[in-house]
């Protein structure tokens, strides 16, 4: 998934840094413009159908 897909999906981070986007515990992290990794924390969870790759 790219970042704007990725943003689109999730809504705009509460804080990025570097290539990580958070949203309270969880985060997606990108290379490239792509999403490499990410981790949902049930408080805050992502939209996913996992909470990791």
């Amino acid at each position: 998934m790219d970042a704007v897909t990725g943003r689109a999906l999730q809504g705009d981070p509460m804080q990025t840094e570097g290539s990580e986007w958070t949203y309270g515990p969880s985060w997606i992290r990108f290379e490239d413009e792509r999403v490499i990794d990410w981790s949902s924390a049930p408080s805050h969870q992502l939209k996913t159908k996992t909470t990791s790759p």
